[in-house]
């Protein structure tokens, strides 16, 4: 006697470290392969495999464990702000984007600046240099300055913030 069973497989994936989980039931003999989709960029997913049929479920495959890409950053640096702000000069810091919108290691930042006369771009390397001291500005002139963070893959949305510098007491 010979029966034909209905075989399916079980995909089972989570993020690592993340409260997460995807069952995802397979029908069809042909099918041996599947593509997940919507996944995080720069995250370990854990990936599982079983048969199983009308009779039960077999038994579950060794764990795999694959990093997606990475992809650039989806959100600007958070709170960007001015301190010690003096006549020519002001200090520019941010926070870093959150983790888990920087879809892969952020390498750098690139602070924009500019007033009504002038413009420049610097260029920050290193994830963890969060700050920049501006220096030889215009007093009592008003800055605009955006700041973004950038990863191997590109360059996120920035955030603007405007200030200005203290008014120059000896030019009075």
């Amino acid at each position: 006697m010979m029966l034909e069973l209905d075989q399916q497989v079980i995909i089972e994936y989570n993020r690592q470290n993340k409260l997460f989980s995807d069952t995802i039931n397979i029908a069809g003999r042909k099918n041996r392969s599947y593509i997940l989709t919507e996944l995080r960029p720069y995250t370990n997913y854990t990936v599982t495999v079983s048969a199983y049929n009308d009779v039960g479920t077999g038994p579950t495959s060794d764990n795999k464990t694959q990093l997606t890409k990475q992809a650039k950053p989806t959100s600007p640096p958070a709170n960007i702000f001015f301190s010690s702000v003096e006549t020519r000069s002001i200090n520019i810091s941010w926070d870093e984007v959150p983790e888990s919108r920087q879809n892969g290691p952020i390498t750098g930042y690139l602070l924009y600046y500019t007033n009504t006369t002038f413009s420049d771009t610097i260029n920050i390397t290193g994830g963890e240099n969060r700050s920049f001291i501006l220096t030889e500005l215009r007093p009592y002139t008003n800055y605009t300055a955006t700041v973004s963070a950038y990863n191997d893959v590109g360059t996120g949305p920035s955030q603007v913030i405007i200030e200005h510098n203290r008014q120059n007491k000896l030019n009075k």
